[in-house]
């Protein structure tokens, strides 16, 4: 005589899995998302308008920690000793321009990148300074940890006025997103 027997499992231990599951899986998002993404990716906002000059169209920047931007792409780094326009430590993005190694020459108002002419001082800014194209003649050779930085509007104050910046001030490249 054989007998069959069924075991059954209640449906609720059925439910108690999935939930389980469900929450291992969303655990495993929350730690990637701030152990990953938010350790990667930072959204950063251009200053105020009102409250600095305009450097660059665009208002808002995705950016990556751990890229070293490149020529002419987007960088947000911590600004330092640009007053009267912008207060030490705010978030600036401008454009790189020039890279470690790269030949700057200011020259009667003149930019040139490796012998490339590549702008010019904007007097919006020279008048606003009371200053002269001469006042910013130099020639530089970017150090290891040295960017040229630009904003490609005329009222961008930029390393034409103060020179360069520190790769220790990048937070990252950036990517405009509006």
């Amino acid at each position: 005589m054989t007998s069959s027997s069924t075991i059954t499992i209640p449906k609720s231990r059925y439910y108690l899995k999935g939930f389980f599951q469900t929450l291992f899986v969303l655990i495993v998002m929350v730690w990637s998302w701030e152990n990953l993404i938010e350790e990667r990716y930072v959204v950063g906002e251009a200053p105020d308008p009102k409250l600095a000059p305009i450097c660059v169209n665009e208002r808002l920047f995705l950016v990556d920690k751990l890229r070293t931007p490149a020529r002419d792409e987007f960088v947000m780094y911590s600004s330092k000793q640009i007053d009267p326009y912008v207060k030490a430590g705010t978030l600036v993005t401008k454009l790189v321009k020039g890279v470690p190694g790269d030949h700057i020459k200011v020259v009667n108002g003149e930019v040139f990148i490796n012998g490339k002419l590549v702008d010019s001082l904007q007097s919006v800014i020279m008048d606003k300074l009371n200053t002269n194209p001469s006042d910013y003649d130099r020639e530089l050779t970017l150090g290891p940890t040295e960017y040229w930085v630009m904003g490609y509007l005329p009222r961008s104050f930029d390393s034409r006025y103060w020179g360069p910046i520190s790769k220790f001030q990048i937070v990252g490249k950036a990517w405009a997103l509006w």
